[in-house]
């Protein structure tokens, strides 16, 4: 039986469901609101430039994670030194490969959610309608599920997406500059930074959970790190570099679900991502690989 199935997001969830959904025939539409594929595997493309603001590396014990980085790798997506796997031309060809561009529809922004005749409409902020799915499935981070209107969602559910926690990260991504090794370990041992990435393009500054949890928008994002730099290494960095903010809201589950995933077969409505079983990476590949196998 074939399927009409609408998946909210296109991140590395979005993108892995979809993937393993494709190799059953279903009907696929993706809804991205932002301009690009990644969600958090994002890439920022500037001229000739590519720098990863979002994840830059990772490291996993997970077999099953391992064993998809590993093909990863076979097509030259993916490359790795020690334990780190990093990408080889972008972070975000590691969820827009998997993805036809045909099936997608990006800075698409849905707000609401509802079913009627057994069908689900989809609507977004300009008010264009989308109809005729059979099932929604959601891979966005679960408060902005809980953001949406959707009618109708199980009382159940509704309990514990709302249980479900995130640490923020605010990021600033220098570009245009260079600083000597010992300016970089300098900085890279400063307890305000959860990680400094150093890239070939660029440089990524991620804020650590407690400054960034505090913060409510990007604005101030980048004279935090400007004060920083100059206070830890004696840097003008608005001197030397491009800077461009950003405020990775939901960047790491703090509390997560012990489930696999969440499916109402009635309503025909399902949920997987980064908040369940094993958290962050690991648990957006097999939330939505179990997902995806359970239809």
């Amino acid at each position: 039986m074939s399927f009409n199935i609408a998946i909210i997001g296109a991140g590395l969830s979005g993108a892995i469901l979809y993937d393993q959904l494709k190799k059953f025939n279903f009907n696929i539409t993706l809804f991205e609101k932002s301009r690009g594929f990644g969600g958090r595997c994002s890439t920022r493309y500037i001229k000739e430039l590519k720098i990863n603001h979002g994840t830059s590396y990772f490291t996993t014990q997970d077999k099953g994670f391992e064993k998809f980085c590993e093909k990863q790798l076979q097509h030259n997506i993916l490359a790795k030194e020690g334990s780190y796997y990093y990408a080889v031309d972008g972070i975000n060809k590691m969820v827009s490969t998997l993805i036809d561009p045909a099936d997608i529809l990006l800075k698409t922004k849905i707000t609401q959610i509802t079913k009627k005749s057994k069908k689900w409409l989809l609507y977004d902020e300009e008010k264009n309608i989308y109809s005729n799915f059979d099932i929604v499935f959601f891979t966005i981070p679960a408060p902005q599920v809980l953001e949406l209107q959707i009618d109708p969602l199980p009382k159940i559910f509704t309990q514990k997406l709302k249980s479900v926690t995130y640490n923020s990260v605010g990021s600033l991504l220098a570009y245009g500059g260079s600083l000597d090794e010992e300016k970089i370990n300098i900085l890279q041992k400063s307890d305000f930074f959860k990680k400094v990435f150093i890239q070939k393009d660029g440089i990524v500054f991620h804020i650590n959970y407690e400054i960034s949890n505090q913060l409510e928008n990007k604005e101030d994002i980048q004279q935090l790190v400007i004060d920083e730099v100059r206070n830890t290494a004696g840097i003008q960095l608005q001197k030397n570099f491009t800077l461009i903010s950003h405020l990775w809201k939901y960047a790491f589950v703090d509390k997560n679900l012990q489930d696999q995933y969440l499916y109402d077969p009635k309503h025909q409505i399902g949920f997987c991502g980064d908040y369940f079983v094993q958290k962050d990476l690991e648990s957006s590949y097999h939330s939505s690989a179990a997902l995806a196998q359970s239809l």
